[in-house]
């Protein structure tokens, strides 16, 4: 019996809703932060497109190749101790690389790559330790049931950090670019000032403002200062948040500070476009409203979304010392380091030994070939100024459209591609669900024709993508379980097929960025169309050598079996 469980039918652990959800969140929130977060970091502190996208790559290599040192970790004390001692060393590691950034000039880089190095490879450790507690404490009826709780809170700490805290780093950043009642110093002075409309400024937002707060500001007849500046922060931010208010004949007479004429120059859009509105009434409105604090330096920003990371990871710590359970031996522990080095030699050996291996080692690695090219330039294009050819977008756009409504749409898309396969079986839907992966590439191919300004219209097209994404994965996680996992080391096998998956992820990742800085991102995006071929080429050829156990086929093997 598992020294996990109790004699009686009550389990000695802590409920799994205790520690399955925070775990994973965890494991979620370290892995998109040395990929996705990280890539998004670099790029704001001056990277080039090619060496973001290279670094953020390798810095998943642990990832793709824990498997080496996983069964080491079966010879010493107990998977809750690997967790535990995991997530306060990634606090650690994540304080130091924090702080880093804040080294002068580029001296920054090579402390926090190594430093994000150590994540990476600590994070993988975690995961490994975490996923040894899921299988060996839980039955297989409530890894079953559990499965979508763990699936979802890994996607809940991917979300956090590619959603809300690159949305903040942003915010960080720039400032709020919405007034406050604190930001209106004068308000008697500005009333009077917008009524003389002696300027082209005052005229334009009399013109601006609703009629209803015209005739309420009208000859000072509000004797209540806050009730005041409740209606002139209304007014102001609802232009603020509206149109571009720069006309040349309009603001000629007002000096502008150089920060809003470099931002006026960028042509800015969403957020940026906001915060150029702000600036501008600042600087036609010295003496009345009060300037917003000086942008941060992305440094002093990101240092404090590393840090807040970090907190997350000690608490995590803490919290798991006292509701994890230890987890149980495997079936199969080795006994020494020899016996460990001796089963992982033979589990390799024996996976080349598959029929048709070749095909099915093709199949892992080139299923996501496109994907692999877009993670990083995607972001990138995204983010990079519309003089440069990209969008233009601000941090905290990236984070509300490609974290939250991508991460939103993904998920929704493993549910559908998730009921595809049950519904009618792998063999059948394997190449429709690899051209869902494939064909929603071309929504950054129109996105870098036509550059468009709208929020809606980038979300709508960002989400169709990750929703593709979503769909497709499904086809590749499930054949990798069907046809490559099977034989005397399942989990080994599944663990290499996985690895092969992730190496392509990280080596196109890598590569990625040379080839945009070569081609630019329309070519780029063109290129990434083309790399559908050998996507769908392993997908046709992909053989089919153990029972398709998912829809008619599967349901009808199973009632052979009961029979």
């Amino acid at each position: 019996m598992s020294e996990t469980k109790s004699s009686g039918n009550k389990p000695a652990y802590p409920h799994p809703f205790l520690w399955v959800l925070s775990s994973y969140l965890a494991m979620g929130l370290i892995y998109v932060t040395v990929g996705s977060v990280a890539n998004v970091m670099f790029l704001n502190m001056g990277m080039k497109v090619q060496q973001a996208a290279l670094w953020s790559s390798l810095l998943g290599f642990p990832y793709t190749f824990k498997f080496i040192w996983a069964p080491v970790l079966e010879l010493y004390r107990t998977k809750k101790f690997f967790v535990v001692l995991m997530q306060f060393l990634l606090g650690g590691a994540l304080v130091g690389a924090a702080f880093s950034l804040k080294l002068p000039g580029m001296t920054w880089l090579w402390p926090t790559i190594v430093l994000l190095a150590l994540v990476g490879l600590l994070g993988a450790t975690q995961d490994i330790g975490s996923d040894g507690v899921y299988v060996t404490t839980l039955s297989p009826k409530d890894m079953a049931k559990y499965t979508g709780f763990q699936s979802m809170c890994w996607n809940a700490g991917y979300l956090l950090a590619a959603g809300p805290l690159i949305h903040f780093s942003g915010v960080l950043h720039e400032g709020y670019s919405t007034l406050s009642a604190s930001a209106i110093v004068n308000p008697p002075a500005l009333v009077a000032k917008l009524e003389e409309k002696k300027d082209a400024v005052s005229v334009f937002l009399m013109g601006e403002f609703e009629k209803s707060a015209r005739e309420a500001l009208a000859g000072g007849q509000r004797s209540d200062e806050r009730e005041v500046k409740a209606i002139l922060v209304q007014q102001f931010n609802n232009v603020v948040e509206g149109k571009r208010i720069f006309e040349k004949e309009r603001f000629q007479n007002v000096t502008l500070r150089a920060q809003t004429a470099e931002l006026l120059a960028e042509n800015p859009q969403g957020d940026k476009l906001a915060r150029l509105n702000r600036l501008l009434l600042e600087d036609a409105y010295p003496s009345d409203l009060l300037r917003n604090a000086a942008p941060r330096d992305w440094g002093s920003s990101w240092m404090i979304i590393l840090t807040i990371i970090a907190g997350v990871m000690f608490v995590a710590g803490f919290y798991h010392s006292r509701l994890l359970p230890p987890g149980a031996a495997a079936l199969d522990t080795p006994e020494s380091f020899g016996d460990a080095m001796g089963t992982f030699g033979h589990a390799f050996a024996t996976f080349f030994q598959k029929k048709d291996v070749w095909k099915m080692i093709a199949f892992a690695y080139f299923y996501r070939l496109g994907f692999g090219l877009i993670d990083k330039i995607g972001p990138a294009f995204m983010l990079a100024a519309r003089t440069a050819g990209g969008l233009g977008l601000s941090n905290q756009v990236l984070g509300d459209i490609n974290g939250t409504y991508g991460t939103g749409a993904f998920i929704v898309g493993s549910l559908v591609g998730g009921w595809i396969v049950s519904r009618f079986g792998l063999r059948k839907t394997l190449v429709i669900l690899c051209l869902c992966l494939n064909v929603p590439n071309v929504t950054f191919l129109v996105l870098s024709q036509t550059r468009p300004y709208s929020y809606s219209v980038i979300a709508a097209i960002v989400t169709l993508e990750k929703l593709g994404w979503g769909i497709g994965c499904v086809g590749h996680i499930v054949y990798m379980m069907q046809q490559l996992a099977p034989g005397p080391y399942k989990t080994a096998h599944y663990t290499f097929a996985t690895a092969l998956m992730g190496a392509c992820m990280m080596s196109m990742g890598a590569v990625s960025g040379y080839i945009e800085s070569w081609v630019g991102y329309q070519w780029f995006f063109i290129i990434v169309l083309l790399a559908a071929g050998p996507s769908i080429l392993v997908t046709i050829l992909a053989p089919f050598h153990h029972p398709d156990s998912a829809g008619p086929a599967g349901e009808r093997l199973e009632e052979a079996a009961a029979s």
